[in-house]
């Protein structure tokens, strides 16, 4: 989004990838939660929480606001 682009342009561009990312997807109920949950304990993941999943275009200036208004609805143990 603007706002981000505005406010971490630099350390966004700065950012490194890595060339082979992982993906987790398959049915629900089959334990991708579970996988997803225990790979992003490994600080050799980085990882999209729920947060950023459900707010993609903003949650690098918005989820400290966001996990208040929105913590009726976040559970605290998922990534």
């Amino acid at each position: 989004g603007a706002v981000e682009s505005l406010l971490f342009s630099s350390a966004i561009e700065e950012t490194e990838l890595d060339d082979a990312p992982v993906f987790i997807l398959g049915h629900p109920r089959t334990g991708t939660t579970m996988l997803h949950m225990l790979m992003s304990l490994d600080d050799e993941f980085s990882f999209c929480n729920t947060f950023c999943a459900g707010f993609p275009s903003c949650f690098l200036w918005f989820e400290a606001i966001g996990r208040v208004l929105f913590s009726c609805m976040l559970g605290r143990t998922r990534p």
